[in-house]
């Protein structure tokens, strides 16, 4: 029987091992570098902003001047969005100030003609009322007045009403419960 003339008892071997996860971990960060620096260069517009072009990088809110919103929109989170008030959605761009129809309005206030007012408890009849007599007990005589709108005054909740007698203006004020304020001629 022919046999090799060596000893397997000093044969030159090595236990394969598993390269380690370190080293796995740093092609991975490697190859994301790689790939970011690639997708930056790649990617980026070169966009100028004040150009007058809308470019790929810009949007309304990084560059107003190049890619602002059409009239009737807002820009929101870079993006045009479009304002439909009366919606019943209380949309981005819209407030309680140009939109109560669909924000709504602050407590002790409604929404009339999309315009926060302020709830007041007497009806402008019976403010018309207690004004034409107030008037009527204090001597004046072929008067007007327009009731202006309900205001916080002092800490009250206040109609404002304007009185024409003869081509002067007068200014009272009337709080919820009645009572009158005469605020002399309006300036």
């Amino acid at each position: 029987m022919n046999t090799p003339d060596y000893d397997y008892q000093y044969a030159a071997y090595e236990p394969y091992t598993q390269p380690s996860s370190l080293k796995y971990i740093l092609y991975g960060l490697i190859g994301l570098v790689i790939l970011f620096l690639l997708g930056y260069f790649f990617l980026s517009s070169g966009a100028e902003c004040g150009n007058g072009l809308c470019e790929r990088g810009e949007d309304c809110l990084t560059c107003k001047r190049d890619c602002g919103c059409a009239e009737g929109e807002r820009c929101y989170e870079g993006e045009c969005v479009k304002i439909e008030c009366g919606n019943g959605r209380c949309e981005p761009g819209e407030t309680m100030v140009n939109c109560c129809e669909d924000c709504g309005c602050e407590q002790g206030q409604r929404c009339v003609n999309n315009t926060c007012q302020y709830l007041f408890s007497l009806t402008d009849s019976e403010v018309k009322e207690k004004m034409n007599n107030y008037l009527d007990q204090h001597g004046y005589v072929n008067y007007s007045f327009d009731i202006d709108g309900t205001y916080k005054y002092n800490g009250k909740l206040v109609k404002f009403i304007y009185v024409y007698v003869n081509g002067t203006t007068f200014s009272f004020g009337m709080d919820e419960s009645g009572n009158i304020y005469d605020y002399g001629e309006a300036s």
